[in-house]
């Protein structure tokens, strides 16, 4: 009787190596979709942080004096240009202690799932130190 020797890769290890292979690369394009739309996302909210403090600061700037007692202003559409499908608005409440509004701007948007950031300042009348 003859027995043959066997060299090289078995079927076995042919498809364990393959599926170790098949795996790795689904984790690699699972970390690449991820990752970019975490960039894509945290663009997004840099872009809406932005776009909320230079309205505060347009608000701050124009004085406690012009600003209503309470309600809600819409943000122009321009202030949103780099953010598509934005909605914003800045809503004045009265603040914690007597002549203060709390005044909170707020921004939505819709991509890839509903986003939202805000940002509030109190203004006085006479500034918060006495």
């Amino acid at each position: 009787m003859r027995h043959f020797r066997r060299s090289g890769v078995t079927l076995l290890s042919a498809i364990f190596s393959l599926l170790v292979l098949v795996s790795a690369l689904t984790i690699v394009l699972q970390t690449y979709v991820v990752g970019s739309r975490s960039q894509r996302l945290s663009a997004q909210r840099d872009a809406a942080t932005v776009a909320l403090e230079a309205q505060l600061e347009t608000l701050r700037a124009g004085g406690y004096s012009r600003l209503p007692a309470t309600g809600a202003l819409p943000i122009p559409a321009t202030a949103l240009r780099s953010l598509p499908q934005a909605e914003g608005r800045v809503a004045v409440a009265p603040g914690p202690v007597p002549d203060t509004r709390v005044v909170t701007a707020e921004v939505t948007w819709e991509q890839h799932g509903p986003h939202r950031e805000e940002l509030s300042i109190v203004m006085a009348a006479k500034g918060l130190n006495p």
